[in-house]
């Protein structure tokens, strides 16, 4: 493999985060957002990247046992840490997402309910 460079996962991660920031930023200006779907799917693929990455360049660590352990205890600490935010992370992507057609204009509907069901409506949707 000499001659050939490896990708560095992390530094991947931070571009398509600085990316999907950069964009998010523009798309605010024009009073526009992210799909949930999409919203999800990127976090998804940033929490990925972040742990990949870090996992990544414990692997490149020379001596073996201390390889292990700082792998070893990494995964420990992100089970853990999912353990605790996974129940938090469903309810905050509980809600649904419709288009509707309401006052002859087609909108995105956000629906969330617990004991409460709320309906929040954004810009209409452009036709194809």
């Amino acid at each position: 493999m000499a001659g050939k460079k490896r990708r560095i996962l992390l530094a991947d991660t931070a571009l398509f985060t600085v990316l999907f920031i950069a964009v998010r930023l523009v798309l605010h200006l024009f009073r526009l957002n992210y799909r949930k779907w999409f919203l999800v799917l990127c976090l998804f693929l940033i929490m990925v990247g972040i742990i990949a990455g870090i996992i990544q360049l414990l692997l490149k660590i020379r001596k073996s046992a201390v390889r292990i352990i700082a792998v070893s205890v990494f995964v420990l600490f992100i089970t853990a840490a999912c353990v605790v935010t996974y129940p938090i992370a469903i309810f905050a992507v509980v809600g649904e997402e419709h288009v509707v057609e309401r006052d002859e204009g087609k909108f995105v509907a956000y629906v969330d309910g617990f004991l409460h069901t709320y309906a929040k409506y954004k810009d209409a949707v452009m036709e194809r």
